[in-house]
């Protein structure tokens, strides 16, 4: 009978814990947290042409970690070709500027890559990508953290509270930076008032201020900008 017992709980517990791996964990507030393998989503915090990207925690440590779904639009053709190219390459690309895939989770119909976290992305720097396809050369070319820092500092002008309420707040931020003032803009672009609109929009110190992408495709800059189809 003890034996009976024992491997129905041995049952039972077998089965929760499937149930716990596959659909998630009851929260305090009665909402279900949904789990993917061993990762628990939090948010959602990206989508786009290929899939959906949400902010997980991995169970076993509590990282945080990248979940980017594979949206399946052929079922029956399986994984698509540009989703096993980018697992291909990423699991054999090391490199400290190059985003780490750390696993592959295929639950029913949906694949899931699971990326290192990342809390930044490539919006906040478009301001300085546009003004160096104009140059040809790079806006603010520093050899070490510091010396990029005070380059910005020596273009831009020292940012204090009044140009970016807060930033006397952030982590590395010494009252003691030196103190520069803003200069004028390399001569490239003062001859194209639009250009030089759209940067000082787009580098706007203060977050705030700052223009984002989808204002910045409305600027006056690509009022003459044409699509170009391309070439079959």
């Amino acid at each position: 009978t003890l034996n009976v017992i024992s491997n129905d709980i041995f049952f039972v517990v077998q089965h929760l814990n499937f149930l716990w791996i596959r659909f998630g964990v009851l929260l305090e507030d009665g909402r279900m947290m949904q789990r993917v393998g061993v990762y628990d989503k939090v948010e959602k915090i990206g989508e786009g042409t290929y899939g959906v990207v949400y902010k997980a925690k991995d169970i076993r440590n509590q990282n945080n970690v990248a979940l980017k779904r594979i949206r399946l639009d052929n079922e029956t053709e399986g994984i698509p070709s540009t989703a096993m190219r980018e697992i291909s390459l990423l699991k054999d690309l090391k490199h400290h500027s190059i985003v780490e895939l750390f696993d592959v989770v295929i639950i029913e119909t949906s694949i899931y890559m699971v990326f290192e976290y990342l809390d930044m992305d490539l919006k906040k720097i478009l301001g300085c990508i546009f003004a160096e396809m104009i140059l040809k050369r790079p806006l603010f070319p520093g050899d070490s953290e510091i010396d990029q820092l005070f380059k910005i500092f020596r273009q831009m002008g020292t940012p204090d509270e009044s140009k970016w309420p807060g930033v006397s707040h952030l982590s590395d931020y010494k009252e003691s930076f030196p103190y520069w003032e803003p200069q004028p803009l390399p001569n490239e672009m003062q001859h194209d008032l639009d250009a030089h609109t759209l940067f000082c929009e787009l580098m706007h110190y203060d977050p705030a201020k700052r223009l984002s992408p989808k204002s910045a495709m409305s600027h006056s800059y690509f009022d003459n900008v044409c699509l170009v189809a391309p070439e079959l």
